[in-house]
């Protein structure tokens, strides 16, 4: 679900790129924080005009279910990342 969400919102950033030249443009419709289908994640994002990182943090029992894991990172180049003890490639 994490991921998912937090693919979804990098999505959205990159459409307002194509069509604003810039990822924090006002015109921007995506939703931030964003929250996963089911609430065990939320995504917050730190934007620039040319760059994001995005972080799906776990929430509620999710937090205490997934320490492997952790938050799960993306940024604009495509880079994913885990806060978690566990490897970008178990997590991802």
């Amino acid at each position: 679900e994490g991921k998912v969400i937090i693919n979804n919102v990098a999505q959205g950033l990159e459409r307002c790129y194509s069509r604003f030249s810039q990822y924090n443009d006002g015109a921007c419709t995506v939703t931030l924080p964003a929250v996963s289908e089911n609430g065990h994640y939320s995504v917050t994002a730190a934007l620039t005009a040319t760059t994001y990182t995005l972080t799906a943090a776990p929430q509620g029992n999710q937090a205490t279910r997934d320490t492997e894991c952790g938050s799960l990172t993306l940024d604009h180049r495509g880079f994913r990342g885990v806060t978690g003890s566990g490897t970008v490639e178990d997590c991802w």
